[in-house]
């Protein structure tokens, strides 16, 4: 049983606040900045 984070199949981002992640997949690929404007959609 795999009970790790799930994330779509397609690019998303997640807002921490300060910082954004944005991936593409399973992967991470990118961390921006408050102001910087994140591509994707929005996972919780």
């Amino acid at each position: 049983m795999n009970a790790g984070p799930s994330a779509p199949a397609g690019d998303w981002y997640k807002d921490f606040g300060t910082f954004k992640i944005c991936g593409t997949g399973e992967l991470p690929k990118t961390v921006l900045t408050g102001a910087m404007a994140p591509f994707g959609t929005r996972i919780e």
